[in-house]
């Protein structure tokens, strides 16, 4: 009727062979033939036709039928089919033995649904396995019992069903034998009650359970306890390196891997609730791995051995060097239970020791996606925790920080995870409170947490980290608000919970912004506090941010100079205050800090406006400002705008150019003039001597000479081989830089120039009127400077240039000071100019070079195309010749089959009409006996029962349909083959593309069927209406053949979730253009991977089995030989397709094949 449909054609192999046939031939794989409904709607209406009296009884046969009659070895691959029937019908069965084989398959059932992930699947089938254990089970069955129980224990916890999974807990305990299993119920119940925010509890329990395997720990853990501890273990690793403790043995005892089990679950309970434990925990998995060998979890101990080393224990290289262990020991094991542990450590407390703080994002996430994998949701959630909290610290953007806090806290809370919901839910406030979504910038109070509630919850709970979190967070806001009073506040009441932020980057963030606000000046406070009175404080937390800089500078360097910064302004150092606000801001900058960049900015401003440089003021503050729009600061914008908005140069884009340290420092301090005079020759020495670029240099070095040596008119005069230039000139402000010759400008006074020139020391002039020398000059004549300086630059006896000053307005301008000031500068401006020439000579070098290389190259560039020319044309010969011995071997092959099976298929085709004949001739003659004998004779008649004739003659008749239908399936199969290949045409001919098409799905039909490693493939079909194609077939078919080929073999070796599918379509592109379109639903290409398939020996294929010739040929055809076009379009994700678009009708026939 056509509501039952087969889902291959399997279901006419049976037809070819007798039920005598017992070869073996057809094992159950390769004969089971598979059957759909029409649609779900009729696979309903065939199931309400069951009385429902009836429905458990039939699933319960179906379930036996498929049992039964299924190889053992295919029994996991089909498991849930056959459990899914049982269980329907299990309470129809009253066999003990098939009871217990049916507890067996559900066990077996939850386990494989476990270890893919599907906790609630796994969770039914082991709870159907609880009901079907008989009432003494513990008795009768102890090792199935004890199996189910603690499977369903683990799932339950996995599922977040917690009260079920107290009861199971209980039963086990009451009922366990074994000491080790007892420690294994203890085992799971750790991370239960962690998750509930009961710290403290977790640890008793894991307390308790070590003791039971021999491992005790003080009721107390002092300071002594913790030293002799890391003591013992440093004295068992010394003198091991990180490549001998990585090939150590391998941990077998299975009492010392319980205790390494539960050693790593007490670890994050130890470190909320009781910092002082956890360390004398991670020394004692350390002792075991070196004691017992190496177990996977050994890579977890070294891990938090290596928290230790770069927290607490400050040694920071070795701490990287233990980190990296665990990660070897990770690859080594390659246990993916343990791999959200490993890589929630190492990213957590040691790699932004050493690495930019970035990098840890990537391998958090991933500790997040394998600890849902693994089950491990605990470790998970705490990647979570330190994903939300580091892209806060990095400087990421903040709308994207809060979108992510609120995707990873949801997550969290999701399952449970309520310990660590909390903590997320610290830093989503923070974040929420700048971006302007809080009544009160500085107070944690908002949709998120409440303050004052939050923070005794944590004190009851004896939650320390939250604790310290919380005053982090607290402390931040009220630093970055401006609310130093609460803040200083905070950092008092943070005291000893410091500690529980130790290993973290907290403990550095909070390092920086305790020390920014103990030295932060309480402007509106009736009380203020000196902040000298917190230098201790601070000295001592610049002293451990200096060493954390000198392994992370890409971290904590720039925090390092703010402080210095802050703390010299407080001692009144202003000028190593503005170096090292400018070093901050450039480290904060370059090292994509900009959150910390922005309060650089802001501090400097700041701090030049409490000097009275406002204009100066003004170009930090406008920097802190935009810094801050482009973190996503809301509400720190909106306080900026509110008090200091006359601070800010509101820009479409702003580019705000700091203002330089040589011309503002001047005019910073009220210190004697000699001490400034000796400030501004370093500065400007430094600033003279970082330029190599001849003309930037000379650019510098005016305006640096012009500002200290009190002149309004300044000329350069330099030596170019003899000849004397003037690169650039200075007058009331105006640099000019065009070059020009000293000898074709008046404007200046030569006889004074020419005397330096000859005698090589300065003239000056500090009273025209008193002047007789020089006199009768024309250009004093006409221009009467009151002041003149005229000094040569010279190196190592060589006149390199001289310097030309003039003050307009006073006289005795250039006192003997300046004068002093300017020689030393001059010694250092001799020795950069000459620098800058030779560089610039090797720049004129490297110039010429270039242009001889790029001729040279541009000749080998031809040459070398022309050797591609030829390489080609031999790569089409070769692939023609290829081609050709393919399509040979191909005919060779058809003729063979034609010859070979043709004839004998034609002969039984025949033979099976006159066999059908002769039977009907027999049964007539044997209805003629039967009507004129009418004698009975017992012999025949026992032949003839013995025989069922009557049905012998039906079944006869049906195996001749079948040899009719068998042979014509042959024939049409050899017909197909010939048409395939299309040996017999040698010209083009008008063909039906979907012909082709079904030939070549006709031959590729068996690699469509299911396999072990995915399902049948399916084929749709959208064919149009097309015209005959004028083309060579059996090119076209290979064209065909070789796509098809390829998609089966994406979708065999690619996991696409889905069920495996290739749509053809054919259509019209216009009236004169066939196109066929292939695509597969795989996992696809990339860009690059797509722009190369048509290249030849270019393949993605595993080395033997893909020679990277079959698209390139097949694109030669359809291009070359057809004129048409073959496109590949293809994205990762989304599969891959190929369209074939081909003239209708050529336009010039080619006679033969080329």
């Amino acid at each position: 009727t056509g509501l039952i449909l087969p889902l291959t054609q399997d279901y006419k192999v049976p037809l070819l062979f007798s039920e005598n046939d017992n070869s073996g031939e057809l094992l159950f794989d390769e004969s089971r033939v598979s059957y759909r409904f029409l649609h779900d709607r009729v696979q309903q209406a065939a199931y309400s036709l069951i009385p429902e009296e009836n429905r458990k009884k039939i699933h319960l046969k179906i379930g036996k039928s498929l049992w039964k009659s299924m190889p053992s070895e295919q029994i996991e691959e089909n498991i849930f089919d056959i459990v899914n029937q049982l269980n329907i019908g299990r309470d129809l069965i009253t066999e003990i033995e098939l009871k217990e084989g049916l507890l067996k398959l559900n066990l077996w059932a939850g386990k494989k649904a476990k270890g893919a992930t599907a906790y609630e699947a796994a969770g039914r089938y082991l709870n159907v396995g609880l009901e079907l254990l008989p009432t003494n089970s513990w008795e009768s069955h102890y090792e199935l019992t004890q199996d189910v129980y603690f499977e369903a224990l683990e799932v339950e916890y996995l599922n977040v069903n917690f009260e079920s999974a107290q009861r199971l807990s209980e039963v086990l305990l009451s009922k366990i034998q074994s000491n080790l299993d007892r420690v294994k119920v203890d085992e799971l119940q750790i991370p239960y009650y962690l998750s509930q925010n009961q710290p403290q509890l977790a640890i008793d329990i894991a307390l308790s359970a070590l003791k039971k395997l021999g491992i005790y720990f003080p009721q107390k853990i002092s300071k002594l306890n913790v030293t002799f501890s890391f003591l013992k273990t440093k004295f068992i690793i010394r003198n091991k390196t990180i490549e001998e403790l990585a090939d150590y043995a391998i941990m077998t005892d299975p009492e010392k891997l319980a205790a390494m089990r539960i050693l790593v679950n007490i670890v994050p309970a130890a470190f909320a609730a009781n910092p002082s434990l956890y360390p004398v925990v991670v020394f004692k998995m350390v002792v075991l791995s070196i004691k017992y060998g190496n177990s996977a979890l050994s890579a977890y101990g070294y891990c938090m051995y290596a928290m230790l080393l770069c927290g607490p224990l400050a040694d920071i290289p070795s701490g990287y060097g233990f980190g990296l262990l665990g990660l070897k020991l990770l690859a080594k094991f390659g246990n993916r239970e343990i791999k959200s542990k490993i890589l929630m450590l190492f990213n957590t407390f040691v790699r932004e020791w050493k690495e930019h703080l970035e990098l840890t994002l990537e391998f958090l996430l991933e500790g997040v996606t394998s600890g849902i994998e693994s089950g491990d949701i605990t470790y998970a959630s705490y990647s979570a925790l330190q994903y939300s909290s580091n892209i806060l610290w990095s400087g990421k953007q903040l709308d994207w920080v809060h979108e992510e806090q609120l995707k990873y806290l949801k997550f969290v809370l999701n399952y449970q995870q309520n310990f660590n919901g909390d903590l997320i839910k610290i830093w989503t406030q923070t974040v929420a409170n700048i971006l302007n979504k809080s009544d009160n910038s500085s107070v944690l109070d908002g949709e998120y947490i409440q303050e004052s509630e939050n923070l005794s919850a944590m004190i009851e709970t004896k939650n320390y980290t939250g604790i310290a979190y919380f005053y982090l967070s607290k402390l931040f806001l009220c630093y970055l608000f401006v609310d130093h009073v609460n803040g200083k506040k905070t950092v008092e009441l943070m005291g000893e919970y410091e500690k529980n932020l130790q290993g973290q980057i907290m403990s550095a963030v909070y390092n920086f912004y305790s020390s920014l606000c103990l030295l932060a000046s309480e402007e509106n406070s009736e009380k203020s506090i000196d902040p000298k009175q917190y230098l201790k404080k601070v000295k001592s937390n610049q002293k451990q941010m200096k060493i954390w800089a000198q392994h992370a500078p890409m971290n904590f360097q720039h925090k390092y100079d703010l402080v210095e910064a802050e703390k010299a302004r407080v001692l009144g150092k202003n000028e190593i205050a503005a170096t090292y606000y400018e070093k901050a801001i450039s480290g904060a900058s370059e090292n994509g800090y900009i959150h910390e960049e922005a309060i650089a900015n802001e501090r400097a401003a700041e701090f030049y406006l409490s000097l009275g440089r406002e204009k100066v003021a003004k170009a930090y503050m406008t920097e802190a400002y935009y810094c801050y729009i482009s973190w996503g600061a809301t509400a720190k914008i909106k306080y900026l705008e509110e008090r200091h908005s006359n601070l800010i140069i509101r820009s479409q884009t702003p580019e705000i150019t700091k203002i330089d340290i040589t011309k503002t420092i001047s005019s910073i301090t009220s210190k004697t003039s000699k001490n400034l005079d000796f400030y501004t020759i370093i500065k400007a020495s430094q600033t003279i001597s970082e330029e190599i670029e001849l003309n930037s240099l000379l650019d510098k070095l005016m305006h640096i000479l012009m500002e200290n040596a009190g002149a309004n008119k300044g000329t350069l005069v330099l030596n170019n081989s003899g000849n004397w230039e003037i690169p650039i000139q200075c007058l009331s402000g105006d640099y000019n830089s065009c070059i020009t010759s000293l000898d074709q400008t008046t404007d200046l006074p030569h006889t004074v120039i020419n005397t330096v020139k000859q005698t090589k020391e300065t003239v000056l002039i500090n009273e025209l009127e008193t002047e007789t020398t020089f006199a009768g000059d024309p250009y004093f004549i006409e221009h009467q400077p009151k002041s003149l300086l005229c000094t040569p630059i010279v190196k190592q006896g060589k006149f390199i240039a001289l310097l030309l000053l003039e003050n307009s307005l006073a006289t005795g301008a250039f006192t003997p000071d300046r004068i002093k000031v300017l020689h030393l500068l001059m010694t250092q401006a001799a020795i950069s100019i000459e620098n800058a020439r030779l560089y610039q000579n090797l720049e004129e070098y490297n110039s010429n070079l270039e242009v001889q290389v790029q001729q040279r190259t541009q000749a080998l560039q031809e040459k070398n195309q022309d050797l591609q020319q030829t390489l080609l044309k031999l790569q089409q010969t070769q692939t023609q010749l290829i081609q050709t011995e393919k399509m040979s071997a191909l005919g060779q092959m058809v003729g063979g089959i034609a010859h070979e099976i043709n004839n004998p298929i034609t002969f039984i085709s025949s033979n099976v009409t006159h066999a059908r004949e002769y039977f009907h001739d027999l049964l007539e003659l044997l209805d003629l006996y039967k009507q004129n004998y009418s004698g009975s004779n017992s012999v025949i008649e026992e032949k003839l029962e013995e025989l069922e004739l009557e049905f012998l003659c039906d079944d006869l008749e049906k195996l001749l349909d079948s040899m009719q239908t068998g042979s014509n399936r042959i024939s049409k199969i050899i017909l197909g083959l010939r048409n395939f290949s299309r040996l017999d045409e040698s010209d083009m001919k008008d063909v039906d593309i979907h012909e082709g098409l079904e030939n070549t799905l006709m031959i590729l039909q068996h690699r469509l069927k299911a396999n072990r490693s995915r399902p049948e493939i399916a084929i749709v079909k959208n064919y149009g209406k097309l015209s005959p194609v004028n083309c060579w077939a059996s090119q076209l078919n290979q064209v065909f053949l070789q796509i098809l080929s390829n998609a089966i073999d994406a979708l065999t070796t690619s996991e696409i979730g889905g069920r495996p599918e290739i749509r053809i379509t054919t259509e019209l592109q216009d009236a004169q253009t066939a196109r066929i379109r292939i695509a597969d639903n795989g996992v696809g290409m990339s860009d690059s991977v797509c722009q190369r398939v048509f290249e030849p020996f270019f393949t993605t294929k595993a080395i033997g089995q893909g020679t990277g010739l079959g698209l390139f040929i097949s694109y030669q055809i359809v291009t070359q030989q057809h004129g048409g076009q073959l496109k590949c379009i293809s994205q990762p994700g989304q599969g891959t397709e190929f369209m074939i678009e081909i003239p209708i009708r050529h336009l010039q026939k080619r006679g033969s094949r080329e």
